[in-house]
């Protein structure tokens, strides 16, 4: 039953392939008769408009059929070629350019959104925004650091338009600005958020030189430890919730919070089959001698 199983699941990923490709050459045909002079014909436009609802339709079916998951194991090697297919279509992709998805052409649908999304993503894009919204697709490259304040790795563009422009907003109404990170574990808001604290404090704060970024960055280390443990898909995972507060006044940064407002408190009694517990503990070990070892 389950290699029955199994097979279905591999000619239905197939047509998935098939239709996604039909759907974008829908969509690019729409597209030249947007950018062409005449405008196209309308009857044609709206044949075309029709096709691609119904592709829609279709993809979003066929991904339903998928809800339970496939192994890479699953993948037949013909739907392997259409990955491949996929990639150097990305590479030559409108998509690919195309920083803001609301700016998509033609209908905007969840398929033209994750469409968007892997173009960009396969040509190295990793950051996309959705109007006011900046989305973010893990590409799970090392980082080669700790993930700590003070070891933050190279600035990125995106993420420093997000700071910049909160602080202007708050130079120009004085209102309080919220920046949310959101997403599932191992999605990169620990990453981000280092990364968008340490642009405040180049825009704001006077830089890593200051008390307050000094203050703050050990506050993060000490966190650190009381509320990361190893999970499957992260060594580093974040098991606690933060609401960072950053007082800026006069376009200078003056004063930090940090309030923890959630813990996995499961974990220090029962944690999953190959997680750890919260690093503290395995630190504390380590710092004890060998006669503390022995008497406990």
């Amino acid at each position: 039953m389950s290699g029955t199983v199994s097979l279905s699941k591999v000619f239905i990923l197939d047509k998935y392939f098939t239709e996604l490709e039909s759907y974008w050459k829908t969509e690019e045909k729409l597209e030249s008769y947007h950018t062409a002079d005449n405008g196209g014909n309308s009857n044609d436009v709206d044949l075309l408009k029709e096709q691609l609802r119904s592709l829609s339709t279709e993809l979003v079916t066929l991904r339903s059929s998928l809800k339970e998951g496939l192994s890479t194991d699953d993948w037949p090697q013909e739907a392997m070629k259409r990955d491949v297919i996929v990639r150097q279509c990305a590479n030559v992709s409108a998509y690919s350019t195309l920083n803001d998805l609301i700016h998509i052409s033609g209908p905007l649908t969840e398929d033209a959104i994750l469409r968007g999304l892997q173009t960009r993503f396969y040509t190295g894009d990793f950051y996309t925004n959705i109007g006011p919204i900046l989305l973010s697709v893990n590409p799970y490259h090392d980082v080669h650091c700790s993930l700590t304040l003070t070891s933050t790795p190279e600035k990125n563009g995106s993420l420093c338009d997000v700071v910049e422009d909160a602080v202007a907003r708050l130079a120009e109404t004085g209102h309080s600005q919220a920046i949310i990170l959101s997403g599932l574990s191992g999605s990169g808001k620990t990453h981000a958020s280092m990364q968008l604290l340490r642009r405040l404090f180049d825009v704001a704060g006077g830089g890593p030189e200051t008390d307050t970024f000094k203050h703050l960055a050990a506050a993060f280390t000490v966190l650190r430890s009381l509320g990361n443990a190893k999970t499957d898909s992260n060594a580093e995972s974040s098991r606690m919730g933060q609401f960072i507060e950053a007082h800026v006044a006069d376009g200078a940064l003056y004063r930090t919070k940090i309030h923890c407002y959630f813990i996995d408190q499961t974990r220090i009694v029962k944690p999953l089959r190959h997680e750890k517990n919260y690093h503290i503990f395995y630190q504390m070990l380590v710092g004890l001698t060998q006669e503390e070892k022995g008497n406990n």
